[in-house]
């Protein structure tokens, strides 16, 4: 969106300068110049995203019955790429005293989430105790985390 604006800022400075009058051809030539390597920039970086966000994508292969094949490690960590491929910054936590988070994330712009994960075979059902655990957890947490988070 900046980049957008600093185009058509270069476009209306251009466009004052070609009416001002001949002897301005020099600001009119670096403007021009600058607008081309802004919007070259601009492509470039928006190319550059794309190609990650395909790559975070292909970097998932498991179809449904590759994750019930998982053991529940495997699944935590399958669990943690997921965020990571939709541009999260991610991490496994999930350990003893871990109070229900297997899998924290962070986003620049959305902010911080934790993840319980529960990987259970077709048909088999998850008790009451377990499910007031992750309900605890969906409260204040403290998660260890890195000193970056």
């Amino acid at each position: 969106m900046a980049a957008g604006v600093t185009a058509l800022a270069v476009a209306t400075l251009l466009a004052k300068a070609a009416i001002a009058g001949a002897r301005y051809w020099p600001v009119l030539i670096v403007l021009a110049a600058t607008a081309l390597v802004v919007a070259a920039v601009c492509w470039v970086r928006r190319r550059s995203a794309d190609r990650a966000r395909a790559a975070r994508g292909a970097g998932l292969p498991l179809s449904l019955s590759g994750i019930d094949a998982l053991d529940d490690q495997g699944f935590e960590f399958a669990l943690r790429d997921l965020p990571v491929r939709d541009g999260w910054t991610a991490r496994h936590v999930g350990r003893q005293g871990d109070q229900a988070a297997d899998v924290t994330g962070r986003h620049p712009a959305l902010g911080r989430i934790v993840l319980q994960a529960k990987h259970t075979t077709v048909g088999a059902r998850i008790s009451s105790p377990v499910m007031y655990q992750v309900k605890g957890a969906a409260g204040t947490v403290q998660v260890p985390t890195s000193p970056s988070w």
